[in-house]
């Protein structure tokens, strides 16, 4: 295998034309509606590129991709796509297109591209390969999922509960993409299955006898080549002539970035704050990831994971917390009287003093105690 630093391999995805299943000249304000069948990658040389709501080009690096497309279930999205302003009217090809769009900015802007454009991708393709189906023909294709698939029902009374959608027919907008977005939802399970087996091997410092190695869903190269639905085209881009490859399914998708992973020698971290695996930029010994944290709004883990870790440090360890307090409390009266020489010395005095008891505390020449009791008293 093939190593090659992986801060010089980047994945961007790219929102380009091409790959239009609507695009009848209904231009408004943001331009033509453009759904692709699928989730266009464009390989540049050592990078992949793709543009968030037409404006934004984002890059990955190897593994990126992998990594942000399993951090939200598209369970996740329903709410928003019951919400769709067509949902329970018939259908018609510009109503159910305008409704694929809004779905697509609503959900974007709230969640990371990569999920929200495999979805909308996967959706699409599924939609164009039923929307001219009979309602008999229909049945027949829900009955080959259900004998495929031994949960089908299971899944579908869950996508179906509290959206005002009995039938996945194609009577009405919300009929047909609740159908594609059930669909959608057993092809995530399953890809996700052999996705997270794969995790493991690309944790950093991973170390695999040859019996662990046995286990690395490699059947995804083997068994599942029928079912590696990617499409490659080559375009006229910004910078000359460009692959793009364009994953129509979810194990596609993952196929399509472990064989790069493989190839150039991914390394995945999970993130010490939201417990999600990244691709670490940069430094290597990377904690803490770049997206937004679970528990502060406009915050990413990476911008809070320091805070929150000695905050805990604090809490459990009584010398740190005595260590900041002391420090805190002689630098804001250091700030509150700036004029005042003898503050200013005592807060220098302080960290010269603390940095000699800390070389008598590593060198074990006084207890932890008295290092604590030191701290309080002075």
């Amino acid at each position: 295998m093939a190593f090659v630093s992986n801060r010089y391999f980047r994945i961007s995805i790219v929102d380009i034309s091409g790959f239009v299943l609507y695009d009848k000249g209904m231009d408004n304000k943001k331009g033509k509606i453009i759904l692709h069948k699928g989730l266009p990658i464009i390989q540049d040389l050592l990078t992949y590129t793709i543009i968030d709501k037409g404006e934004k080009e984002i890059e990955y690096d190897i593994g990126g991709i992998y990594c942000e497309y399993i951090r939200n279930k598209p369970i996740e999205f329903k709410s928003t796509i019951i919400r769709t302003p067509y949902f329970k009217e018939k259908y018609s090809e510009k109503k159910l297109f305008e409704s694929m769009d809004w779905i697509k900015m609503k959900l974007l802007n709230h969640y990371p591209p990569v999920p929200v454009l495999m979805l909308i991708g996967s959706m699409v393709s599924i939609i164009d390969s039923t929307i001219r189906l009979e309602e008999k023909e229909l049945l027949v294709v829900e009955e080959e999922y259900r004998s495929q698939f031994e949960y089908y029902d299971e899944v579908k009374e869950y996508v179906l509960k509290d959206s005002g959608i009995k039938n996945t027919n194609n009577n009405s907008i919300g009929e047909i993409i609740m159908n594609a977005y059930i669909i959608y939802i057993i092809f995530y399970g399953l890809a996700r299955e052999e996705a997270e087996r794969a995790i493991p091997f690309f944790e950093r410092n991973a170390d695999f006898d040859d019996e662990k190695l046995s286990e690395f869903p490699s059947e995804l190269f083997a068994e599942f080549l029928s079912m590696q639905h990617i499409d490659y085209n080559i375009a006229s881009l910004k910078g000359g002539l460009k692959p793009i490859y364009t994953p129509r399914t979810p194990l596609s998708l993952f196929i399509f970035e472990l064989s790069n992973m493989l190839e150039y020698g991914a390394t995945l971290v999970k993130c010490k704050n939201c417990g999600k695996y990244f691709v670490p930029s940069g430094r290597n010994d990377t904690k803490y990831c770049g997206y937004e944290s679970p528990q502060t709004t406009g915050k990413t883990c990476k911008e809070i994971g320091a805070q929150l870790s000695r905050i805990k440090k604090e809490k459990e360890d009584e010398l740190t917390r005595e260590y900041r307090k002391k420090y805190m409390s002689l630098l804001m009266r250091k700030k509150r009287h700036p004029d005042n020489e003898k503050y200013q010395q005592d807060f220098d005095e302080y960290k010269k003093n603390i940095a000699m008891m800390r070389e008598k505390y590593d060198k074990k020449k006084i207890s932890k105690k008295d290092y604590i009791e030191w701290i309080k008293n002075y």
